[in-house]
């Protein structure tokens, strides 16, 4: 919500929340979010001049993360994790059920970095949070979910026109560290990251299309001299069959908007296993791919006013392929043992691997006021669920999947330099980790306030 517009732009934010039963929250970059009460400050700065932009900011926050019943499974190599790393997948995902048994609380670089533009091109480096993809809850290759990571990168500072079509490139080259919850290995706690993101706008009279091609790459560091290839492996990841010790995913995002009807339409698609030829890629095309589809609908009131219908659904759960050739689950990599995550949490949709959501919202905004009513169905790793129960053959697991149903309301109200909001939602976890008619209620409160200057 805070302007990016301004020449000379400080800025400061302050968020308190609090959760019942368990950890909860989602797109809120280095902030966790743990059960009792949870608070977040940060601050920054940013300015421009001539070609240069220069931005400072930094992030605190702190949780009381008081504890909660841990999962019930662990791995056959529970000796060499942590107690608190998920239980669910062994060695192949860095994603804390908990940090740490007291309370948690860390400062973060936040909007920090250094950029030069001239002309189409720019360049920068440092720490900036970014979000690809037109998905309003979960963005399948980059989201806002975990802290912005240090990368170096490229980019056109504005479109590139030929007509009515507009291009976009993107390429980038990054670090990502392990949680502190985790594995007991100090020798693979960072890894390398490079991504390139191509787009093109084709502008009609009435209506947008976009589409956008995706290709991000990681592995275990191995030293400064992979960073000058590592957008090679980036660019040539879709074509080859075998990615070790380099892994990712790569796709695409379409995007269609009518903007005098105030409809638009939008799809996300990922693929993070790799196909031994064109033959294997035609009969198992469905193989280690995820989706986001959604939908948006706008009515213009005849007093100042917006109503928003937005439905959005996301499914990162394994295809049928999976009985009768094993895959990998979505962000997740045995060579990679952290998998798409930075510092424990998850870089693209915040649901995680094997899971799937389902999420609808009411909106009215009215003179700098906002209404939001909203409800959401996620259910938790569906591909562990199956893999536990399957071999049973019970004919009651199939009330068995971990499954959160959440109703929310969300109220804000916006000015020229100030924005405040609050949001509250009740949810109810069904059948948790796994076991039938075990429901934990968690009720989530939470306030923002936001307060910018233009210099």
């Amino acid at each position: 919500m805070i302007p990016d517009t301004a020449r000379v732009l400080l800025y400061l934010e302050n968020a308190l929340s609090y959760n019942t039963a368990r950890p909860s929250g989602e797109n809120d970059g280095s902030w966790w979010q743990g059960r009792g009460w949870n608070g977040l400050f940060r601050f920054g700065m940013r300015r421009e001049r001539g070609p240069w932009t220069v931005a400072v900011g930094l992030e605190g926050w702190r949780s009381e993360n008081r504890s909660f019943p841990l999962s019930p499974f662990r791995g056959a190599d529970a000796q060499d994790r942590s107690l608190y790393a998920y239980p669910l997948r062994e060695r192949v995902l860095d994603w804390p059920q908990r940090w740490g048994d007291r309370g948690a609380g860390g400062w973060y670089a936040s909007e920090t970095y250094l950029r030069f533009s001239r002309g189409h091109l720019a360049i920068g480096a440092g720490f900036r949070s970014r979000w690809i993809g037109p998905g309003r809850l979960n963005a399948l290759f980059w989201s806002t979910h975990a802290p912005a990571y240090p990368h170096l990168w490229g980019e056109t500072a504005r479109p590139l026109s030929a007509g009515s079509l507009r291009l976009e490139v993107l390429g980038w080259v990054g670090q990502l560290r392990e949680s502190r919850f985790y594995d007991v290995n100090p020798r693979n706690d960072r890894r390398l990251i490079s991504g390139l993101l191509g787009q093109a706008h084709l502008l009609a009279r009435d209506q947008v299309l976009t589409l956008g091609l995706v290709s991000i790459a990681y592995r275990t560091w191995a030293g400064a001299e992979e960073v000058a290839g590592a957008p090679l492996h980036a660019l040539s990841l879709p074509l080859r069959s075998r990615w070790a010790p380099w892994t990712g995913l790569y796709g695409f995002f379409l995007r269609w908007r009518l903007p005098e009807d105030g409809a638009e339409c939008y799809l996300e698609w990922a693929r993070n296993e790799p196909a031994e030829n064109l033959r294997d890629w035609l009969t198992y095309w469905v193989r280690g791919t995820a989706f986001t589809l959604g939908v948006e609908k706008q009515w213009v009131l005849r007093n100042p006013g917006t109503i928003y219908l937005r439905m959005e659904l996301t499914r990162l759960e394994s295809a049928k392929t999976d009985l009768v050739r094993p895959q990998k689950a979505f962000y997740t990599d045995s060579v990679v043992v952290q998998g798409y995550t930075h510092r424990g949490q998850a870089l693209g949709a915040w649901i995680g691997p094997g899971s799937n959501s389902q999420w609808a919202q009411l909106r009215l905004e009215r003179r700098g006021a906002n209404v939001s009513l909203w409800v959401l169905r996620w259910a938790i790793d569906n591909d562990r669920f199956y893999r536990i129960h399957a071999p049973e053959r019970n004919p009651t697991h199939f009330q068995k999947h971990e499954t959160e149903l959440r109703v929310g309301l969300e109220v804000g109200w916006r000015s020229r330099f100030w924005a405040v909001s609050a949001i509250f939602w009740h949810a109810v976890l069904y059948n948790r980790y796994y076991r039938l008619r075990e429901e934990v209620p968690n009720r989530y409160v939470g306030v923002r306030l936001m307060r910018w200057w233009r210099l």
